[in-house]
């Protein structure tokens, strides 16, 4: 059980480091498409919370 709890501390960054590397790769403006995705969740967040 001990490589299990090793491997999962390790899960998220590892993924955060494998999409941002695979994004820069490709040429794609990182911080930019972040930025875009926070805007679209925050404005998504807007429109739910009334009917909550």
């Amino acid at each position: 059980m001990s490589l299990v709890k090793e491997l999962s501390s390790y899960a998220i960054p590892a993924l955060f480091f494998v999409i941002l590397c695979v994004g820069l790769y490709r040429g794609v403006k990182v911080y930019d498409v972040f930025l875009e995705g926070a805007k679209e969740g925050i404005d998504t967040v807007v429109r739910i919370i009334p009917r909550l």
